[in-house]
């Protein structure tokens, strides 16, 4: 229950605040007796209930379960599962930047920031544009 300075009541889950009236706005909280108990799964539920299409897995179905990869390249064979298949997180790019810690004057750091937005990407250009030429 949330109790306004103004007398106003709103109710969230298991606490009761109580705001101060100072103008902060800020909370003060207090916890209640009142408790939820967890969500109840009824018997009735239809969403809950085997069906023809949808039985309930017994225990000698889980241990026959497989990876959908493999069942997929023997399905459709190698190729189609090798498609499917992706790799953790996004793909590389080809321009990868390295994380290097680099020290620096305060005032320098502090020009490049106050340009704003693209700072980073501006010292990046310039450092490529003064980069010595590597002997072959």
């Amino acid at each position: 229950m949330i109790q306004l300075f103004c007398g106003l009541s709103l109710a969230i889950a298991g606490c009761r605040h109580r705001y101060d009236g100072n103008g902060s706005g800020l909370p003060i909280a207090r916890p209640t007796t009142e408790r939820y108990g967890p969500i109840k799964k009824t018997e009735n539920e239809p969403a809950s209930r085997p069906d023809d299409d949808n039985p309930e897995w017994t225990s000698e179905d889980f241990t026959q379960a497989r990876p959908a990869l493999d069942v997929l390249a023997d399905v459709f064979g190698p190729e189609a599962a090798e498609t499917v298949r992706r790799g953790r997180g996004q793909p590389p790019k080809d321009d990868r930047k390295v994380n290097q810690t680099l020290h620096l004057d305060a005032d320098v750091l502090e020009a490049y920031r106050r340009e704003g937005a693209g700072w980073q990407t501006r010292i990046n250009q310039i450092l490529r544009e003064h980069m010595p030429e590597r002997p072959k």
